[in-house]
């Protein structure tokens, strides 16, 4: 194991830097530099995505903690979200499920234009929606640990990918040709009803979230593997 100092101002722990190619959004909750106290949660990729923190949110160090109420989340809008291929990473981890959003991603014409949602609050499948429909990934995540949660999109061929710590669990196949709307509302703790609202207490993350990276391009299994090895001792 190396231990680095990165560009991107933090202690990282592993065999490889993190991937930057393509890289618009990067939240570190174990940053000082993405976070030191307030309600905003700095983007380090360069590129002013800040987002801001709602409601009396408790940082533990190295996570946000978000105790499944409407009041708490972290939103960034508008967000210029990629239009054609593009990865989006988390590392969350839900305490209890409460038809529990990954994250949520609303525009004007859709409220679903993308989203990570487990719609149940006895099991933790996740379903993959937007730019314009929905479907089950059947596979089912735990409570009460982190995980590295990756979402791939290859507008083209309407390829999504789901990957768990670094290992791809399910591929599917939807909104073939479609491109997703720029300048929406980018959510984590809600689901979103209308853009930066509609919440409903029963849609919502009980649990923390630590750091969310977004991508303008595909991220390949080699690149998802290295980045859950990088950091994966942080969760250790």
């Amino acid at each position: 194991m190396t231990i680095t100092n990165n560009s991107l101002g933090r202690l990282t722990f592993g065999p490889s830097p993190i991937v930057t190619n393509g890289l618009i959004l990067y939240l570190d909750a174990a940053s000082r530099r993405s976070y030191s106290g307030g309600t905003t949660w700095k983007d380090l990729s360069g590129n002013g995505n800040d987002f801001t923190i709602y409601g009396e949110v408790v940082h533990n160090d190295k996570h946000f903690n978000l105790n499944g109420t409407t009041s708490q989340y972290v939103q960034a809008n508008p967000f210029p979200h990629p239009t054609n291929d593009y990865t989006i990473e988390l590392y969350e981890r839900i305490n209890t499920f409460n038809l529990t959003p990954l994250y949520s991603y609303a525009v004007t014409s859709n409220s679903n234009e993308g989203l990570l949602y487990i719609p149940s609050n006895t099991n933790g499948i996740i379903y993959v929606y937007g730019p314009s429909s929905g479907r089950s990934t059947g596979y089912s995540i735990s409570v009460s640990s982190f995980h590295q949660i990756v979402r791939t999109r290859s507008y083209t061929a309407g390829t999504e990918k789901l990957y768990i710590n670094g290992t791809l669990v399910a591929t599917e196949t939807q909104a073939v040709g479609e491109t997703t709307e720029a300048g929406g509302s980018f959510n984590i703790g809600q689901e979103q009803d209308s853009v930066a609202g509609g919440f409903r207490d029963t849609q919502t993350l009980n649990g923390d979230i630590s750091l969310v990276r977004v991508y303008n391009r595909v991220l390949s299994a080699q690149e998802i593997n290295d980045s859950y090895e990088d950091i994966k001792v942080r969760f250790e």
